[in-house]
């Protein structure tokens, strides 16, 4: 994952700074240790220095967590999004086990799969769909995700 698409995704107004409004309130202790000069938002360069100390004292395997974690802690599907991802996943689960088998998903998705297969059992049950459709929202925007 790019640090600077991360830091875009986290912008939400994108003016090249994130302000304490754009964060969940449980991310604002975090948020405010990224703040050196004690603005009340991050630009991309204290983003980058966090996580670059970060990626030094806890290796690069706990840096990606960390960006996955935050990325999507900080994108939720509404309920109308969560009734589209149940529909769309329904009609993926062709065989009507509750899980998307590696042969019944698209094949433009087969190589995020491993990613999102959170028990790595090879197979994407809801849980694991909406939180691919979470990163994807993130990176999209809402309107990627939407009916």
């Amino acid at each position: 994952m790019c640090i600077r698409d991360s830091f875009q995704g986290w912008d939400k107004n994108g003016d090249g700074l994130i302000d304490a409004n754009e964060i969940p309130s449980e991310l604002v202790a975090l948020f405010a240790s990224m703040d050196t000069d004690n603005s009340f938002s991050i630009d991309c360069d204290e983003f980058i220095a966090y996580l670059e100390t970060f990626k030094a004292e806890e290796g690069s395997e706990a840096l990606d967590e960390i960006l996955t974690g935050l990325k999507h802690s900080m994108s939720s599907l509404t309920d109308g999004q969560r009734a589209m991802a149940r529909n769309v996943f329904d009609r993926i689960d062709r065989d009507g086990n509750n899980k998307i088998d590696p042969d019944e998903i698209p094949e433009e998705l087969l190589e995020c799969m491993p990613k999102f297969d959170r028990d790595q059992d090879f197979h994407w049950d809801l849980e694991e769909f909406e939180a691919y459709l979470r990163d994807y929202k993130f990176d999209q925007g809402d309107q990627a995700v939407e009916l």
